[in-house]
């Protein structure tokens, strides 16, 4: 029902163990699903494009979260970007940002933010992939200055 009618599609790939996802998030069968809809976006966009200032007029902006202690799991959604994706097809977005909060004491993995030894390996592990096109983040993003009081206000 949305085809023709979004111009760029920011979906997130967070994992690629289903049992990170379901211990996490309550999903079952998510990395299926995912692929599946990313595969649906960009079915529907195709290859990204930028204006002439470089900013973004259509396309797919796949973001992924690293999360402490997980590095296994940002390997392999690489390695799927990789392969599904050619140069010039989709943007990648490795995000740093991880905050614990919420309910995250409740996953002692969860409880910290990444180190840059993590961060090194994946950004590493990245620039290896052929993935060509896309962002990452410093490690000033990690700050709760970026989460929102989700209550409401300022929308």
């Amino acid at each position: 029902r949305l085809e023709g009618k979004i111009q760029i599609y920011l979906p997130d790939l967070k994992y690629s163990d289903d049992t990170l996802a379901l211990r996490y998030s309550h999903a079952p069968d998510y990395f299926e699903a995912a692929k599946a809809g990313i595969l649906e976006m960009y079915r529907q966009r195709g290859p990204y494009s930028l204006n002439e200032d470089g900013l973004m007029n259509s396309g797919v902006i796949i973001r992924h979260l690293l999360l402490p202690n997980h590095v296994e799991n940002t390997f392999r959604v690489i390695d799927w970007v990789a392969e599904q994706f050619r140069p010039g097809e989709v943007l990648f977005s490795l995000m740093r940002q991880y905050v614990p909060c919420g309910n995250a004491n409740d996953f002692p993995e969860l409880s910290r933010k990444v180190t840059d030894e993590e961060y090194d390996r994946v950004e590493k592990y990245l620039f290896d992939s052929g993935i060509e096109d896309g962002f990452v983040q410093e490690e000033e993003s990690a700050s709760s200055d970026f989460i929102p009081d989700f209550n409401g206000t300022g929308v």
